[in-house]
């Protein structure tokens, strides 16, 4: 992220305040020394009449992508809010409620997070497939999942699955790519890549009563790899933690952290954490990968707190590859394979597929997979 590389930025917070810089965007200096677009609401009211009425409140948790030039967003992110903290209008059309900022997380100027645009990307080797998990490796995954106590798994069976979809789902998706253009849809289920797919067979295979509900945030990028813009993802976690449509959230994906970068990196989603903790709201379970950073510090998601972090075991032990959750992390262990013994390889599948090292499956994503099966009752 700290390499500013994206075309555009999340701003964060209640949604009335959201429509509140909406109204006042055209006043503010910084929007035409930057070239900034005016902030789109991601309109999470409209995916089910279920689940409306928890987004359209004045103080719902909401996010909103600001379109820019690239190279942009570390400044909008510094300028923009502080413009905001002094602008009259802004300040006196907002009402001032301090329990909807919880502490720590920004000051009560803007009462927003704004963070640069950056990636998040499946934590795994290899491209994904959807044949590529046989029985025999689904069964080794399965026996390998942490015993957990009855009375600390999650509250039911409803799994909701962040990444590329799943094909076969007996479910509906709800499809998070480019939603700053086309809102959040409830779609058939599908998977252009095969990643969510080999999660969702490993949720399955572990002994539980499962129910699979694919969320796509994470699209193919041009190497063949799963990732997923920061709004996608964002968006689609903040619709899992607040819909109450879900027990448990499996999030196999991760996020580079380097040391410049751990002070703004990840602000959003320990907003929408920490928001639904103060406001003492129920919500699903966050089983979360490690990253396979080999020893790197672990990104978001991993890093929010009292989420579950899965490592991966290898045939020989712990993986190598295993990135380093917090001290304080809840964490579990399970198989994740590893390069030169992977679940799966891809390597001949189609004229056109990867080969080599990209055709391999393995990592922490599928660890996570047998560890949130194993938390499902």
């Amino acid at each position: 992220m700290c390499e500013d590389l994206e075309d555009f930025s999340t701003v964060a917070g209640p949604l009335g305040v959201l429509r509140e810089l909406q109204r006042v965007w055209e006043e503010l200096q910084t929007v035409r020394r930057l070239g900034l677009q005016p902030p789109v609401i991601i309109e999470l009211s409209e995916i089910s009449r279920d689940t409306s009425e928890r987004f359209n409140h004045w103080d719902s948790p909401a996010i909103a992508v600001v379109r820019h030039e690239r190279g942009v967003g570390m400044r909008a992110a510094a300028q923009a809010p502080a413009e905001l903290a002094t602008n009259l209008h802004f300040l006196s059309a907002r009402p001032y409620y301090p329990e909807l900022y919880p502490p720590g997380l920004f000051g009560y100027g803007s009462g927003l997070i704004w963070e640069p645009g950056y990636r998040f990307r499946a934590a795994q080797g290899g491209s994904g497939n959807v044949q590529v998990l046989d029985q025999a490796m689904l069964n080794q995954l399965a026996q390998s999942a942490p015993n957990i106590p009855q009375g600390e798994k999650a509250a039911g069976p409803r799994v909701a699955v962040l990444d590329t979809g799943v094909s076969g789902a007996n479910t509906q998706m709800i499809d998070f790519l480019r939603c700053d253009v086309s809102s959040p849809k409830v779609v058939n289920p599908d998977d252009q890549h095969g990643h969510g797919t080999a999660v969702a067979q490993i949720i399955e295979a572990v002994p539980n009563n499962s129910v699979i509900h694919p969320i796509r945030a994470l699209d193919v990028d041009p190497a063949g790899y799963a990732s997923g813009r920061s709004y996608e993802v964002l968006s689609a976690l903040l619709y899992a933690l607040y819909s109450d449509s879900y027990d448990l959230i499996n999030a196999s994906f991760t996020t580079s952290v380097s040391s410049s970068c751990d002070s703004s990196l990840g602000n959003t989603i320990d907003y929408l954490v920490a928001y639904r903790r103060a406001h003492r709201l129920p919500g699903p379970m966050l089983v979360a990968a490690a990253g396979n950073d080999y020893g790197a510090a672990s990104g978001y998601p991993a890093n929010v707190a009292g989420s579950v972090v899965a490592l991966a075991n290898t045939s020989s032990g712990p993986a190598t590859y295993n990135s380093t959750p917090p001290m304080s992390a809840i964490t579990c262990w399970a198989y994740g394979g590893s390069d030169t013994h992977p679940l799966g390889d891809l390597t001949g599948r189609s004229p056109s597929g990867p080969t080599g090292e990209a055709a391999k499956l393995w990592g922490t994503s599928f660890a996570a997979a047998v560890v949130s099966g194993a938390y499902l009752p």
